[in-house]
C-alpha cells in the first residue's frame, strides 16, 4: 500500500515587518545636468544594509529582496528626463521619458534580487537646464516568498509596519498601481494613476514563484 503525504501545509500566519523608508527632501532643489553624470557623480547612491531588510516571524524557505528607490523633482520647461540604474558599477537599466512644463516628476526604480552590500546608484539628467531634483528615498521589500521547498505552503499574510509601505516627506499623493508586477525585474514601474486608496498587498501565489 502506498502512503500518501499531503503536499500542502496547515494554514500559517506569516507576518512581514517592514522597515520604514529612508527619505531625503532637499531644502533647495539641485539643478539636473544636461548630460549624464560621470562615474562617481551619480545623484543617488545606496548600499543595502541588513538593518533595512524586512523581518519574518517564520523564516521562508526562499525569498528575494527588491530595493525600491524613488527620485523626484520638477521641470520648468517641458523636456526629457533621462535616468540610468547601476548595481555594483554595472549599468542594468537606462531609459527616458517626457515631462511637461511646470510639472513634478517621480521615478520609482526597482532593483530586483538585491543583496546586502550591493551598491545601487541612480543617475538623472535632462535636456533642459531649468529642471531639478530635490527628493530621493529607498526601501526594501520582499518578493518571490516560498514557505517550503514544494512551494505549496498556504499562509495568511499580514504586514506589521504599514509605514514601510508609504512615504511622508514633502506632499506625496496616494497612487493606485493598476497592474500587479508579480515577476520583478530591474525597471521603472509605470501604469500609475491618481486615486484615493493604496493597495497594500496583491495576494498572488504561483507554484514557481511563491508570494509576491
Amino acid at each position: 500500500m502506498t502512503r500518501l503525504t499531503s503536499i500542502a501545509s496547515a494554514l500559517k500566519t506569516l507576518t512581514i515587518t517592514l522597515q520604514s523608508p529612508q527619505e531625503t527632501l532637499q531644502d533647495t532643489p539641485t539643478a539636473l545636468p544636461t548630460s549624464e553624470p560621470s562615474v562617481g557623480n551619480e545623484q543617488i547612491s545606496y548600499t543595502v544594509q541588513t538593518a533595512d531588510l524586512p523581518a519574518f516571524n517564520i523564516q521562508p524557505y526562499s525569498k528575494k529582496w527588491v530595493v525600491i528607490i524613488h527620485a523626484a523633482g520638477k521641470f520648468v520647461t517641458s523636456g526629457t528626463l533621462y535616468y540610468r540604474m547601476k548595481k555594483n558599477g554595472d549599468s542594468i537599466s537606462y531609459s527616458s521619458g517626457s515631462v511637461g512644463s511646470n510639472t513634478f516628476y517621480t521615478r520609482m526604480l526597482c532593483f530586483f534580487d538585491a543583496q546586502v552590500g550591493d551598491i545601487l546608484k541612480v543617475s538623472l539628467w535632462s535636456n533642459r537646464s531649468d529642471s531639478n531634483w530635490d527628493y530621493d528615498s529607498y526601501m526594501v521589500h520582499p518578493t518571490r516568498i516560498c514557505m517550503s521547498e514544494k512551494k505549496r505552503a498556504y499562509a495568511t499574510v499580514t504586514f506589521s509596519n504599514f509605514q514601510g509601505l508609504t512615504l511622508s516627506q514633502g506632499n506625496p499623493t496616494v497612487k493606485n498601481i493598476a497592474t500587479a508586477y508579480g515577476f520583478h525585474d530591474e525597471k521603472s514601474l509605470g501604469g500609475l494613476s491618481e486615486g484615493t486608496g493604496l493597495a497594500l498587498l496583491y495576494n498572488g501565489i504561483t507554484n514557481n514563484y511563491g508570494l509576491f
